[in-house]
């Protein structure tokens, strides 16, 4: 343990690993197994960090259990596992959640703010868009619940998944006072660059689809006159991109 304090993590695993392999009633298997894992995590061998964190997560008494269910966690998104990422990520905050700040500082086993992170992280791989209030309400509480529903609208905005975005900021309209405020502008910038993208890919169908959706939600509605403006712009772009279409297509047939 102290080779790895002091940084010599190469070293240290040496005996740690005998320890593992050598010594399976030892008082150290759980935390060899636990540093085994986050050694071979560091060097990015997620599958045998995984394997590692496994089998220290067999002792079921163990004080640290929330970082090695964190660590699982982690290794098993590294691997595509996502839907197992999500659910061992939620027992590790159910399982932190359960002792005091004070406790799990003492032990070492503190991680709210990033298991925090990675929750989000790992429901947009695996969660229902849908279902993201309920979930976060009944996993973090309802007072945290908003953060977490904006960091996870943050996350679909930037890999360009609108639709989830969308269905993301209605609920974070509905449980943040602030969001609402801002809700119109943000849900108009979501469904704007959303056909962007239609436009980039050369998708009318999904192009007219947003379309609709932005007369609907803004134009029917009293979605504010710069709004309604910046609408009309892009159906004039999309009628003139259609007819440059059709005149090609024409071009070609002759």
């Amino acid at each position: 343990f102290n080779h790895w304090e002091l940084g010599n993590q190469k070293k240290s695993i040496g005996y740690f690993q005998r320890i593992a392999n050598g010594y399976p009633s030892s008082r150290y298997l759980t935390e060899s197994y636990r540093y085994i894992a986050d050694y071979e995590f560091s060097n990015r061998r997620f599958k045998a960090s995984l394997e590692a964190y496994q089998k220290a997560a067999r002792d079921k008494n163990t004080p640290t259990m929330p970082k090695i269910l964190y660590g699982m966690s982690w290794s098993s998104y590294k691997i595509g596992q996502n839907k197992r990422a999500l659910d061992t990520i939620v027992q590790a905050i159910r399982l932190s959640r359960s002792t005091t700040e004070e406790e799990a500082a003492k032990r070492g086993t503190s991680l709210q703010n990033d298991a925090y992170d990675a929750l989000v992280l790992f429901y947009s791989e695996a969660g229902n868009p849908k279902e993201a209030q309920s979930f976060f309400e009944k996993e973090v509480g309802e007072e945290t619940a908003p953060e977490l529903l904006s960091k996870l609208l943050s996350i679909y905005q930037r890999q360009g998944r609108y639709a989830e975005a969308l269905t993301t900021s209605k609920q974070l309209e509905s449980v943040d006072s602030s969001a609402r405020e801002e809700g119109s502008q943000q849900r108009y910038e979501i469904l704007a660059n959303a056909l962007k993208l239609a436009q980039q890919k050369r998708d009318p169908e999904r192009e007219q689809g947003i379309l609709k959706t932005l007369i609907a939600e803004f134009v029917q509605k009293d979605g504010g006159e710069e709004i309604r403006e910046l609408i009309r712009n892009n159906l004039r772009n999309s009628a003139k991109q259609a007819h440059k279409e059709s005149d090609k297509a024409g071009n070609k047939k002759v």
